[in-house]
């Protein structure tokens, strides 16, 4: 009996492990992917408020929970809960045509409206998210015919007993990418 519960302690602890470094995998897929996207953008001509924007909308997948505009976070609609397990089941296997909460919705309608600010001004309170606070101004520069955007996170590691492999309740995720410039092209 000892044993069982021992391993099943043991078993419990692999799988958390297993789980937070899969996640930290896709944080740094989804900062590799920031950067790309930040340096495509001001490869087309776009400047840092603009970039800034790109970068901050590809990090919305490591940025938690939607904090603004505060939205009711039930999976399903109240319907489906007095219609049954059927019901719910025909709406989770329609997800591409309907949306799988309320935040999602609203969310993907706000993304374009974020994208769409021109200054700093109307950028407040259209998205907001938990963790959006640890990704650093993208940092990019020009040389020559080639841009380069550096981009920086210090993401939360969420998941219990993370302190038993790193001391820190963050964890640097930085990435960097480069693009031929072509600003020129489209600003003419």
């Amino acid at each position: 009996m000892i044993e069982s519960a021992a391993m099943m302690v043991l078993i419990t602890f692999i799988f958390l492990t297993v789980f937070q470094m899969s996640q930290l995998f896709a944080a740094k897929e989804i900062t590799h992917h920031a950067a790309s996207a930040g340096a495509r953008a001001k490869a087309v001509g776009f400047n840092d408020f603009m970039t800034w924007k790109v970068v901050k909308a590809a990090m919305i997948p490591n940025a938690g929970r939607m904090v603004t505009p505060e939205v009711d976070r039930t999976p399903f609609p109240d319907v489906l809960y007095r219609e049954g397990v059927g019901a719910s089941w025909d709406y989770a296997t329609n997800a591409g045509t309907t949306p799988r909460s309320n935040s999602i919705g609203v969310e993907m309608s706000r993304i374009p409206e974020f994208l769409g600010t021109i200054d700093w001004n109307q950028v407040s309170g259209i998205l907001d998210y938990e963790d959006w606070n640890t990704v650093s101004w993208p940092v990019t520069s020009e040389v020559g015919d080639v841009v380069s955007v550096r981009v920086r996170q210090r993401y939360p590691l969420k998941m219990p007993f993370h302190r038993a492999f790193y001391a820190d309740d963050e964890i640097d995720l930085r990435s960097r990418a480069w693009q031929g410039n072509h600003a020129n092209i489209y600003l003419e």
